[in-house]
């Protein structure tokens, strides 16, 4: 295990050494390549530009070339006329013969007549002439100067053609220098992947490292406890003893709570009792209020006659100035005797019921008293011990060391998988960022597609596109296509890798679980192995079948074991909780 950690450290350490130096070789590359194209960009828009405006120099000086042209060969033509007419006209008059058209004889004047008027037509021909010859040299020299100016055009043209070459292999280098990029861009994002797949194959083996040492922390944790467990033999005799004194207690306890129980129904008993004579007292005030309403109607209602004053009793004044008869005077004693009866009654029920409470409580409680001083005196030191197995609800008070074990190691994997779970999250967390980023990049890109998908469609629509550029059009189109494709294939790849380390983590999250598991329960039948047959000393352990197992199966690597251990159908407990997670 150990060789193949120190070999996957090696080959990871070599690895991003080459990828740092590549990496950066590729980002410098980048960086030159994307100058050169802005260059090139700028330098080939300047050269399109300046050859459209000489091919309109060219075309304009062209029709000059050929108008000048057609005037110098009219002007010729009218010259070779004018002479050859002035030069017969010359003859005709020098030599005297008549021409074809005076072939009649005339007289002297007309003939005089005639040969000033043809030499007034010489003079004037002449002049016609020598302004022809003078239109004919300046002709000339503007030949000369558009000869020279064609010259200089043809020059400039055979520069501007050579400069279009120039242009044209320009543009094919900046094509190549795209594909470059593009490779180049490729390769960094590729990079960018190994170098973050060797992070985290990093922090996995930092974690691995954490884990194992605190599964050794956690052994030694566990043979120090196991010890301890040895060493209290006479806590749990006394655990025992306080055990029964506890029952005891609650015997007590319960007999305490009958009496109350049975003082409490009592004492609701004079309760009742109590408020139905305070019913029957309010009753008979109720009685006598009505009694004294009816004796003041009748004392209003009396008649002042001599004959009925004879007929009645003797009436004695009352202390409020009422008058009564003997009848209502007996009626209202034997009242008032029966509530003095009714007050005196109610009182003693009252005090009876108020001290037979005060000494059940007080009873009860110097009872409890005594049972808590008797259990503090008999046994003073192991009091946190009673709480303790109180609290827990063990009957016994008793625990083997096998479920002490069992509980340290499953508060150990909880805590273990809710670490790895939070390392978890927060990795997603930061995956979830990462492809944030990447999904703004991506739109980005998009936009940045569309708006050149814009441009060529308004390119498209304008008239008078010529050739290059068209085939620059579908050039461009066919790199987007391109990109796009890239780009769709590197959403694929991520989401293939995304789907690969998710597969990855839960096998490794699978894998360390099902290790502490296996680790911890070899360790606690080893012990309790141990401790049947003899004691020894808590760290030696002989070596197990699942041991000779993992020995031989360390050729292979830790994710080979575990792609090979989580490929085959679940089998056993431990295989339900990976299926389960």
């Amino acid at each position: 295990m150990t060789s193949s950690v120190r070999l996957n450290t090696a080959v990871s350490d070599v690895f991003q050494n080459n990828g740092d130096g590549r990496l950066l070789s590729a980002v410098d590359d980048c960086k030159r390549l994307s100058f050169q194209k802005e260059a090139l960009a700028q330098q080939c828009h300047e050269l399109e530009k300046l050859v459209e405006t000489l091919r309109g120099e060219n075309t304009s000086l062209q029709l000059e070339l050929e108008q000048a042209r057609c005037a110098q060969n009219q002007t010729i033509r009218d010259s070779t006329e004018h002479d050859i007419s002035a030069n017969l006209l010359l003859s005709s008059a020098e030599t005297g013969l008549p021409g074809p058209a005076a072939e009649i004889s005339m007289s002297p004047t007309v003939a005089s007549v005639r040969i000033g008027q043809l030499r007034d037509q010489l003079t004037k021909l002449r002049n016609e002439l020598y302004r022809v010859e003078t239109e004919k040299e300046e002709v000339k020299i503007k030949l000369a100067d558009s000869q020279t100016t064609v010259e200089g055009l043809r020059q400039k043209c055979e520069l501007l053609m050579r400069k279009s070459e120039e242009a044209v292999h320009l543009k094919d280098e900046l094509d190549i220098a795209r594909e470059e990029l593009t490779a180049a861009s490729h390769l960094t994002t590729t990079m960018d992947q190994l170098r973050k797949r060797a992070d985290e194959a990093v922090e996995l083996r930092v974690r691995c490292a954490k884990l194992e040492t605190d599964n050794k922390v956690l052994v030694d944790r566990l043979a120090e406890l196991e010890q301890e467990t040895r060493l209290t033999g006479h806590v749990r005799s006394q655990a025992e003893t306080q055990r029964l004194q506890a029952a005891d207690a609650r015997q007590a306890a319960t007999q305490a709570n009958a009496r109350a129980d049975a003082i409490e129904a009592e004492l609701r008993r004079v309760r009742d009792e109590l408020s139905a004579t305070l019913r029957e007292k309010t009753r008979l005030v109720t009685e006598l209020n009505r009694l004294r309403s009816c004796c003041e109607q009748l004392q209003r209602c009396a008649p002042p006659a001599s004959g009925l004053n004879e007929e009645l009793t003797t009436v004695e004044p009352d202390a409020n100035g009422m008058m009564y008869t003997s009848a209502m005077q007996s009626q209202m004693l034997t009242l008032r005797e029966e509530l003095t009866r009714l007050r005196t009654s109610l009182s003693s029920l009252e005090i009876a019921a108020s001290s037979s409470v005060v000494d059940e409580d007080h009873h009860s409680l110097s009872e409890n008293d005594g049972s808590q001083v008797m259990q503090t005196s008999d046994f003073p030191d192991n009091s946190s011990n009673v709480m303790d197995n109180h609290q827990h609800g063990t009957s016994d008070g008793t625990s083997s060391p096998v479920q002490m074990s069992a509980t340290k190691s499953e508060d150990f994997d909880g805590h273990l998988v809710a670490s790895l779970r939070r390392q978890l999250d927060e990795k997603d967390r930061a995956y979830e960022s990462m492809e944030q980023q990447y999904r703004g990049y991506l739109w980005k890109a998009r936009s940045l597609i569309r708006s050149l998908q814009r441009q060529i469609r308004k390119q498209d629509e304008n008239i008078g596109v010529a050739n290059e550029e068209s085939n620059d059009v579908a050039r461009l189109r066919a790199l987007l296509v391109e990109k796009e494709r890239i780009i769709e294939n590197l959403e694929r790849h991520l989401e293939q890798t995304r789907l690969r380390r998710d597969a990855e983590e839960r096998i490794l999250l699978a894998a360390w679980y099902n290790r502490g598991v296996r680790q911890t329960r070899e360790l606690v039948e080893q012990r309790i192995r141990d401790q049947q047959t003899q004691p020894g000393p808590p760290g030696t352990r002989p070596k197990t079948a699942s041991a000779d197992g993992t020995t031989g199966a360390e050729e292979m690597s830790f994710l080979e074991r575990q792609r090979e251990m989580h490929l085959k159908p679940p089998r056993g407990l431990t295989s339900v909780v990976v299926a389960s997670k």
